[in-house]
């Protein structure tokens, strides 16, 4: 389980919970490199030598590189509101303006003004999660962001590089997601030949947290057919 930025295993407690012990989960610890290529390595490196995956957010991006890097090592694969491409001029500029406001303003500002606010779909209030989401950022840190953010940066597309991956990928969107726009999935959905889009009613970017019971029963039962 690859979790989003500033995330830990708690964002796929609801997902855990739901495949009860058949399943032996293992979150990945992405705070350690400022790479894409290094995060991607490690992960490999400490991962069991055949494995399911299911990546959110940063953690979806990541599932790519993984599926283009080790396809014969990874069965199903579940990738939740991902971006595949490499950063824009535009997002690169945001991201840099956001480690200026952690220089700033601090970790807690940069969250609560500018990427908190935008985890929850339009109209939804669900203090619950964003206070978890703040949790889980802090108990991250200043630092972890700064690596996260960095490596994110580094990234490249694997969308040229998937048409070897033929095992079945599962691509979900929470559909109030502000943050991943829909043909970000279905550019996944493209690039895979055995991939299915699906999105989850009432979710943002996060549905395993903001739409637990849903997103968790669509992933379980995916995985067991």
């Amino acid at each position: 389980m690859l979790p989003g930025m500033m995330c830990d295993g708690r964002l796929f407690q609801p997902v855990v919970d739901a495949l009860g012990p058949r399943h032996h989960c293992l979150t990945a610890d992405l705070s350690h490199h400022d790479n894409w290529q290094a995060l991607a390595a490690d992960v490999l490196t400490r991962a069991p030598a055949q494995f399911d995956l299911i990546g959110v957010s940063m953690g979806g991006g990541l599932a790519l590189e993984l599926c283009a890097l080790a396809p014969r090592r990874i069965g199903r694969v579940v990738i939740l509101d991902a971006n595949p491409h490499a950063d824009t001029t535009e997002r690169t500029q945001r991201r840099l303006a956001l480690l200026s406001a952690l220089d700033d303003d601090g970790l807690s500002a940069v969250m609560w003004q500018h990427l908190l606010p935008l985890y929850l779909a339009p109209g939804n209030h669900a203090p619950e999660v964003l206070d978890l989401c703040w949790d889980m950022a802090e108990g991250l840190g200043e630092d972890v962001f700064r690596r996260q953010t960095k490596a994110l940066q580094s990234r490249t597309s694997r969308l040229d590089h998937l048409s070897a991956f033929e095992n079945p990928v599962l691509v979900l969107r929470g559909a109030g997601d502000q943050i991943c726009p829909a043909s970000f999935h279905t550019d996944m959905v493209a690039a895979l030949p055995n991939a299915h889009y699906q999105e989850i009613d009432a979710a943002g970017h996060l549905p395993t947290l903001e739409a637990p019971i849903k997103t968790a029963k669509i992933i379980a039962n995916w995985l067991k057919t």
